[in-house]
């Protein structure tokens, strides 16, 4: 017997809300399609007023903008069905609600598709101090279940993030804190090593390139991580920074030195804060530093041949592959990208 989405939901909402209360954080919700349900679901769990900060239902696309800071530029654009829109409005809730945690909904669950989207599309997104993660979701069933199924994965979502930052806390990554203790006095020169080359970091203006070559594929890794994350192309990112795809290209693989101005056009185009970028390149910076083996392995594209996984100490990052589009009840696909989680 199929479990019903709603049963699902109400057991997700418990799991989060004993979560959030042990934790001693909150959470708060921007829905669009779900008109207040997931707020509700959060809610209906005794106990929740320790962990629910409230909620908004920015069901007019307009009010995505003016009450949670949606770049009008991307809605007048992209319209509202968009994973940009869902990840600013998790990170807008979050903030003008003073939670620790943003949960945001926005899609189209018909009868009549909206923005030019098929019925059943959907992206949701969790936001946090440090990261954005954003799902995208193509559901079957009629408007009552496209509802309730978001629900359930929005929530599905929430919780899985809760338990990375359980496993990840105190700090983004413990390793490198751990690493850090463990040394005694200066740190050995690092070996830096990328992709099929070596290179030999050291003070000399040798070693000082060779770190800034580092740098700049790490930076690349990144954005490229950030971007598959919402499940968007390339060509897409490169046409709402209003960038050359060429240039784009070479940024994310590391060939070409990214500009201020650059940066902050693809941070906006994916609506994210750059300082988010910087964080998780100086996590990786740090880890390369201390540990001395390799640490990129850039996600491959949607529909390329699937990717390997590679071990650093105890984190893992995996690389996207097409068995990351995994089908679900119902036949949802579920876009799912793994970054930077320990094993």
């Amino acid at each position: 017997m199929t479990q019903d989405p709603g049963d699902a939901g109400g057991e997700l909402a418990g799991q989060v809300i004993a979560m959030l209360r042990a934790a001693g954080q909150t959470v708060a919700a921007a829905e669009s399609l779900t008109g207040g349900l997931v707020a509700a679901a959060l809610t209906s769990v005794p106990g929740a007023s320790e962990a629910v900060r409230g909620g908004v239902v920015s069901y007019a696309t307009d009010l995505k903008a003016t009450l949670l800071g949606v770049p009008q530029a991307m809605l007048d654009t992209h319209g509202a069905v968009y994973p940009g829109v869902a990840s600013a409005m998790a990170n807008g809730v979050r903030q003008r609600l003073g939670a620790t945690f943003g949960v945001a909904t926005t899609g189209v669950a018909g009868p009549d598709p909206a923005d030019g989207q098929p019925v059943g599309t959907v992206h949701i997104a969790v936001s946090a101090h440090d990261d954005t993660v954003v799902r995208t979701l193509a559901l079957d069933g009629n408007r009552e279940r496209i509802r309730s199924l978001t629900v359930e994965r929005s929530l599905a979502l929430l919780l899985g993030r809760l338990r990375e930052d359980t496993r990840l806390s105190p700090g983004r990554h413990p390793v490198i804190t751990a690493l850090r203790q463990e040394r005694n006095g200066p740190l050995p020169t690092p070996e830096l090593t990328f992709g099929t080359g070596t290179v030999e970091g050291n003070g000399s203006a040798s070693g000082r390139s060779a770190a800034m070559v580092l740098l700049r594929h790490l930076l690349g890794d990144v954005l490229r991580r950030l971007r598959l994350r919402q499940g968007r192309t390339l060509r897409e990112v490169s046409a709402s920074a209003r960038v050359s795809l060429g240039y784009l290209s070479e940024v994310e693989r590391g060939q070409k030195e990214a500009s201020s101005e650059l940066l902050s056009a693809i941070c906006s185009a994916l609506g994210i804060p750059l300082s988010q970028v910087f964080r998780e390149v100086a996590d990786n910076f740090a880890l390369a530093e201390l540990q001395n083996e390799p640490v990129l392995d850039a996600p491959r594209e949607p529909k390329l041949p699937a990717g390997g996984e590679v071990t650093i100490g105890s984190v893992r990052t995996a690389s996207f592959s097409t068995d990351d589009l995994t089908s679900g009840p119902a036949g949802e696909f579920v876009h799912e990208v793994t970054d930077m989680v320990p094993v």
